[in-house]
């Protein structure tokens, strides 16, 4: 996905060096429960339509607006699955800027059913897409997150978070 404005002036100061980033994503099922994934054409991993949110936009909205820039598909949220984020949603690009991403991941069904089949990629660096069943979808070449994503979507899990790894240090243990 083209870097927005604001990630390269980031990138200015802070060079390839980790930066995190909030982005938002859909699991847009059809009434045939087939979900909806896209095709990076850089690395070729299959994924979920989403992005970066953009300086003061909703998560709601980025869902929305970077699943139809990226498939011309208008669809409507249905359910907040969860909030993914830590060292496993770190990526390093080939030019070795490392992003964290902390992604929000919604439910959403197409608005109109009309044309489902014959959708076609918008965004140039999607290099194809296609509805498969969660079975099958498991079997692509799923960039890892994408996996988490879906393993969420299947066991219909609402409001998923990872699990806490922190506690207090020591010295801030309760005594008995």
């Amino acid at each position: 996905m083209a870097r927005p404005p604001y990630i390269d002036k980031l990138r200015r100061g802070v060079g390839s060096g980790l930066v995190m980033v909030p982005s938002a994503c859909c699991v847009v099922r059809r009434a045939d429960a087939r979900v909806l994934l896209v095709r990076t054409r850089d690395e070729g991993w299959w994924t979920l339509p989403g992005g970066l949110i953009d300086p003061r936009e909703s998560q709601s909205d980025a869902a929305l607006r970077e699943t139809w820039e990226e498939t011309g598909l208008v669809v409507r949220l249905t359910q907040l699955i969860g909030v993914f984020g830590g060292p496993e949603f770190v990526h390093t690009y080939d030019n070795g800027d490392i992003i964290n991403f902390y992604t929000t991941l919604f439910a959403a069904e197409p608005i109109d059913a009309a044309g489902l089949d014959a959708l076609a990629p918008l965004d140039p660096e999607i290099s194809e897409l296609g509805w498969y069943t969660l079975g099958d979808a498991f079997n692509l070449h799923l960039k890892a997150d994408a996996r988490d994503y879906l393993r969420a979507a299947r066991d219909n899990v609402t409001g998923a978070f990872p699990e806490p790894r922190w506690v207090p240090p020591e010295s801030a243990q309760p005594t008995a």
